[in-house]
């Protein structure tokens, strides 16, 4: 099931001051990051800080949050500047960034964060360049990514899945969803299985003598085993 809708809209970007949530169900204001940021990814760290980085268009900047101090820092820019990607912990403590937005085209680069010297180092690339995919991190330790835009105005949308292996540094490809999907999401099942519902897709068609766009909103669910 699904309904359709045009769209003629340009997303502005910016960023709210960090909010934290308190015991009691009240929120209050927290320190403001060094860098407002849109479409941005973020992490909690082992040591408990929180790493964030990324920026509408596109942005290689990086700070952590320490929420004992209520204090933002900056940390080594990401090698790639990117948006519409995201961010996962690895069983190694590391930090994985894949893919995203670069400002024209979807990027296929992937690099690692660590956290105990504050840089980032390249590791192997997706085999699809995408943004505005979705990620799970899987119970032995594996990256799933799944569906995402993968042309430069987010009309090109991939059925295409991956799996990234910390240890050996490499992304495969492995079976592909039923439903071409971004923006959609992804949860981890108990049982290990991965749902991932939503979504949208993208068309352009003519609308008179110019393009239109026009968005397909998914309610499809499906599981990858």
């Amino acid at each position: 099931m699904y309904h359709l809708q045009h769209r003629f809209v340009t997303l502005l970007a910016g960023a709210l001051v960090p909010v934290i949530l308190l015991h009691g169900g009240t929120w209050t204001t927290g320190a403001g990051m060094n860098q407002s940021r849109d479409r941005f990814s973020g992490v909690v760290l082992p040591n408990g800080k929180v790493l964030v980085a990324g920026d509408w268009p596109a942005a290689s900047s990086a700070e952590l949050y320490d929420p004992a101090q209520n204090f933002w820092a900056l940390t080594g820019n990401m090698l790639q500047g990117r948006s519409m990607f995201r961010a996962a912990l690895l069983s190694t403590g590391e930090v994985l960034a894949a893919g995203g937005y670069t400002g024209t085209f979807p990027t296929a680069k992937s690099e690692l964060y660590n956290p105990n010297t504050g840089s980032w180092s390249a590791t192997g690339n997706l085999n699809v360049a995408r943004c505005n995919y979705v990620l799970a991190v899987l119970p032995n330790g594996k990256i799933l990514v799944a569906g995402g835009a993968t042309s430069e105005r987010f009309l090109g949308v991939t059925t295409s899945a991956e799996l990234y292996d910390p240890t050996a540094g490499v992304w495969t490809r492995t079976g592909s969803m039923n439903h071409a999907r971004q923006s959609a999401t992804a949860t981890v099942l108990p049982n290990g299985d991965v749902l991932v519902v939503g979504g949208t897709q993208h068309f352009v068609s003519m609308c008179g003598i110019v393009f239109c766009e026009t968005t397909r909103v998914l309610a499809e669910a499906e599981l990858f085993k």
